[in-house]
């Protein structure tokens, strides 16, 4: 294929997934079969700082010969920056790339922690540790503790810490 897609545009942005819209190209500038839009992307990195990503390229197609395309990519993930780009593919071969789009996925529900345990204990007090999710999915605030005291079911106590470090030890006194 000769021509590129064009005016390649992100709208209507969550967390996992976001609208895409470009500017088609004319059909008989693909040369053979028209197959598909290709878009090609990637997570740039995360913006929760220090946080290392993968970089893997993905891809999805995108089979339309309307005069206003759009489509949908899914699956990203959250609060993080993105890059794209599209070509038109026949059976064999793709067109110059369009241009290229960067972009921002928005907070969502972190991951649940590394890990959580109980390291010491005594009769009135727990030592509990945990470390940061792998995916925190935005800026952390906070950690939320929920537990219950002996064999009630009800819900007992419901306590927020903030201003947590990657590993760390509270002590909580029951009455």
């Amino acid at each position: 294929p000769r021509e590129a897609p064009s005016e390649l545009r992100v709208s209507k942005v969550g967390s996992t997934i976001a609208n895409i819209h470009w500017k088609p190209v004319d059909l008989s500038s693909v040369q053979g079969e028209f197959k598909e839009y290709r878009l090609y992307y990637y997570r740039e990195s995360s913006l929760v700082p220090g946080l290392v990503v993968s970089k893997e390229k993905k891809t999805t197609g995108f089979y339309t010969t309307v005069p206003e395309p759009s489509g949908i990519v899914k699956d990203l993930m959250p609060y993080s920056r993105y890059q794209m780009f599209m070509v038109v593919a026949n059976n064999r071969f793709e067109s110059p790339p369009s241009n290229t789009v960067e972009f921002t996925t928005e907070e969502d529900v972190p991951d649940a922690p590394r890990f959580f345990r109980i390291y010491r204990r005594s009769l009135d007090t727990l030592h509990l540790e945990w470390g940061k999710p792998l995916e925190p999915n935005g800026i952390l605030i906070g950690y939320q503790l929920k537990y219950r005291r002996g064999d009630f079911l009800h819900f007992v106590m419901r306590q927020i810490f903030t201003h947590l470090f990657d590993i760390s030890t509270y002590r909580q006194e029951t009455a």
